[in-house]
């Protein structure tokens, strides 16, 4: 009976373990998965910041780049931001 118990108490044991385990590596996962979207925001940001310079200086490249701003967005409040009207239905 005292070996029975004294199994029962090691796999309660690691299963408790086990449980610690998985939360902590749920953790890590979470932050890498913050991380990664905070490194791609910033990319995102800084790659925008180029081109809209690039935009100001230069009439050839203001020009297509609101037409591919015209082409891709499609939600009024996102066509907002760039003084795009509403996209033409059809």
């Amino acid at each position: 009976m005292a070996a029975q118990r004294s199994r029962d108490e090691q796999i309660r044991a690691l299963e408790d373990k086990r449980r610690k385990l998985d939360a902590q590596l749920a953790r890590l996962h979470a932050a890498g998965r913050a991380e990664a979207r905070k490194r791609d925001t910033r990319r995102k940001i800084l790659a925008g910041a180029v081109v809209l310079s690039q935009a100001d200086e230069n009439e050839a490249a203001k020009t297509r780049l609101w037409k591919l701003l015209d082409q891709a967005l499609v939600k009024d409040r996102d066509r907002e931001l760039f003084d795009l009207g509403p996209r033409a239905e059809g």
